[in-house]
C-alpha cells in the first residue's frame, strides 16, 4: 500500500489582480491592505505598479529565506507606515 502525501502552497493572491491598460494603478477607495508586505508607493500613495509587485514578492522571499520571520516583525503597522514615510518621502 503506497500513500501519497500532497503540499499546496500559495505564492500570489489573486483578490487585486485587474488587467493594466497603464503602467501603474491607483486604488482610490480604501480597504485593508498588508502594509507589512506592501511597497512604501502603495501604502503612502496607493499606487501599484510592477514595482510594488517586486518588493511584495521580495518580502515574501524574505519569509522564506528566513524560515518564516514576518518582515518588520517588531514593529507594529503605525511604526511601518512611519519608517516608509520617513525614508520614501
Amino acid at each position: 500500500m503506497q500513500f501519497v502525501v500532497l503540499c499546496y502552497v500559495q505564492l500570489a493572491d489573486f483578490g487585486m489582480s485587474h488587467d493594466m491598460d497603464e503602467d501603474y494603478y491607483y486604488k482610490p477607495k480604501g480597504g485593508m491592505i498588508p502594509v507589512k508586505w506592501t511597497a512604501p508607493e502603495a501604502v503612502l500613495y496607493k499606487k501599484y505598479t510592477t514595482k510594488s509587485d517586486v518588493w511584495s514578492y521580495g518580502m515574501v522571499m524574505y519569509e522564506i529565506w528566513s524560515l518564516g520571520h514576518k518582515p518588520f516583525e517588531e514593529l507594529n503597522i503605525e511604526e511601518v507606515r512611519s519608517v516608509m514615510f520617513s525614508l520614501y518621502c
